[in-house]
């Protein structure tokens, strides 16, 4: 079952001016707009961990490559196409990998959970695209490790962009100059239940941070789990709960996906992350999302008892600020959300072409799905 928003509420501001966004964490206006800025800032993790180098190129979506297997290993991976995913659920060394979570043009990641925290992740595997990730930092200082006949190379300690402290990470090219990497999380720090400061809240008092503890998986367990990643023979287009009758002018996709959350944190969301111009992931060396774009994040999930505090009718679009719109269906079990940042990362929009009437216009022109019915997604394209 799906809902068209527009068909509650009629579109505003037809003609609206062109806007400017980027993604950051704001909190005291609740969970889900917090989980958008986090969207936002994942690059789909989502978004890439430290050093991307943003290019031009087109948003074309296709099928899964036909690449010959780098020599050396019998594991072969499907390449998946823009916007594809092909990684299957596994169960490894005691953690489990988690189909594709998130998709960009460049590369598509999955999570790694622990029985001992369902909350957060453990680390993240990602399967890059041929060409995308710059392995020399690797090949040239990792130690080398034998990921199920292939060569990899081990790293212990690669600073994540959405984590404090560095963590262990390794690398194995899985086909013809194509890369994958796994990344193991640390026990505890942020993302362990401590809130991001709202720097605009002056009466809250937010506890310090807890010093991190040691990583999820030490080498040995990376390399098992590494040698357990496993896809798809065919890629399709990964499916998310929220679809857009089209892009505004001058934006494209980033990222899409599941994965919502900067700091590993897990849940039910689906979301689109947008940003203006038209980019591509290019020698990358981590994950880190595109630093400088402005970007705006629609997303969609189950209604939480948490976010009462939102006093948002059903069936209303409401705006609490300027750069934040919610949704909540009739029978108070869906919840969209749009969030909106300067390219500065500012939450101050003036003078970056954004207006309220925008966001809730675009927000008002989506469809979503019941985000328990996941046959009832739709598939993500690289123009809407």
């Amino acid at each position: 079952m799906s809902q068209r928003l527009h068909d509650i509420l009629p579109m505003v501001e037809e003609n609206a001016p062109p806007m400017r966004f980027t993604p950051d964490d704001i909190l005291g206006l609740g969970r889900r707009r917090k989980r958008n800025r986090r969207a936002a800032a994942v690059a789909s993790a989502a978004t890439a961990l430290a050093v991307a180098v943003v290019a031009v190129a087109p948003n074309a979506l296709g099928g899964g490559d036909d690449l010959a297997p780098a020599a050396g290993g019998p594991a072969m991976l499907t390449v998946a196409g823009p916007f594809q995913g092909t990684i299957v659920t596994t169960e490894a060394a005691g953690f489990t990998i988690s189909e594709t979570a998130q998709v960009t043009d460049g590369y598509q990641l999955a999570t790694i959970t622990t029985p001992q925290d369902t909350a957060r992740a453990a680390g993240l595997v990602a399967l890059f695209r041929p060409g995308v990730f710059s392995a020399k930092a690797y090949t040239e200082g990792g130690q080398k490790v034998d990921v199920d006949g292939r060569p990899g190379w081990y790293v212990p300690e690669v600073r994540f962009a959405d984590e404090p402290d560095p963590g262990p990470a390794l690398v194995w090219e899985y086909a013809e100059n194509a890369y994958a990497l796994v990344a193991a999380y640390h026990r505890t720090g942020r993302g362990a239940g401590v809130p991001e400061p709202d720097p605009s809240d002056t009466t809250t008092i937010y506890p310090e941070p807890p010093k991190a503890g040691p990583p999820w998986m030490d080498k040995a367990q990376l390399t098992t789990v590494a040698a357990a990643v496993r896809t798809t023979d065919t890629a399709e287009p990964l499916r998310v709960g929220v679809k857009l009758p089209e892009l505004p002018s001058g934006w494209s996709l980033d990222s899409a996906g599941t994965l919502s959350s900067t700091y590993g944190l897990l849940d039910d969301d689906s979301h689109l992350r947008l940003v203006q111009g038209s980019h591509t992931y290019q020698d990358v060396d981590q994950l880190r999302t595109p630093a400088g774009l402005a970007s705006i994040v629609i997303s969609a999930g189950p209604y939480r008892a948490s976010e009462a505090n939102l006093e948002i009718a059903p069936g209303e679009v409401r705006c609490p600020k300027v750069d934040w719109c919610v949704w909540l269906n009739a029978d108070r079990t869906w919840l969209a959300a749009i969030t909106a940042t300067a390219a500065d990362g500012s939450v101050n929009n003036a003078g970056t072409g954004i207006t309220q009437a925008t966001l809730k216009a675009m927000l008002s022109s989506a469809t979503i799905a019941d985000p328990a019915d996941r046959s009832s997604w739709f598939p993500v394209r690289a123009g809407k």
